[in-house]
């Protein structure tokens, strides 16, 4: 959903964002509900023309995530994948449940780079794609960062894991 939210005729247009940080916890498990079921009534699209989706979870949608029905719905879509942002404070700790969900469900990183979550969420999780933060990968970046940044990405294409991972 890339689109400019109205609460009504007339009214001004508030931000994607901006809704869903006003949306309560069960209006979002509900949409997310709803977007997983738009995804699986275009499933064979999907597949006919190799396209993968992604659907944006937060704290209160990545734990709706933690049910059989929906992981083996989704486990039969099959080109749905999970998009976390780098400010998801659950990444960021060691957490038993979302852990497990790595075991049902393609998490993507986004944002990264963007300076909350950073190389911790790497060590912490895994993801089958990682989305730089524009910024990131747009802005000169000191010595330091541009090695690291640099670093990162030699590891992850040789898959070798990371100095301080589990």
């Amino acid at each position: 959903m890339l689109n400019p939210v109205y609460a009504g005729t007339g009214s001004a247009a508030i931000t994607v964002e901006q809704f869903f940080s006003d949306a309560s916890d069960e209006l979002r498990a509900r949409i997310l509900q709803e977007q997983i079921a738009l995804v699986k009534s275009y499933q064979g699209w999907f597949q006919q023309n190799d396209v993968m989706v992604t659907i944006n979870v937060d704290e209160a949608t990545l734990h709706t995530l933690n049910d059989d029905f929906i992981a083996d719905c989704v486990k039969t879509i099959g080109c749905l994948h999970f998009e976390v942002s780098e400010f998801s404070s659950t990444l960021v700790k060691r957490n038993p449940a979302i852990e497990a969900l790595g075991d049902k469900y393609s998490f993507w990183l986004d944002d990264f780079g963007a300076g909350y979550a950073g190389f911790g969420a790497l060590a912490m999780q895994s993801f089958r794609f990682i989305k730089m933060d524009k910024k990131s990968a747009v802005e000169p970046a000191g010595k330091e960062k541009r090695a690291a940044v640099d670093g990162l990405a030699a590891a992850l294409l040789q898959r070798q894991p990371l100095s301080g991972d589990r």
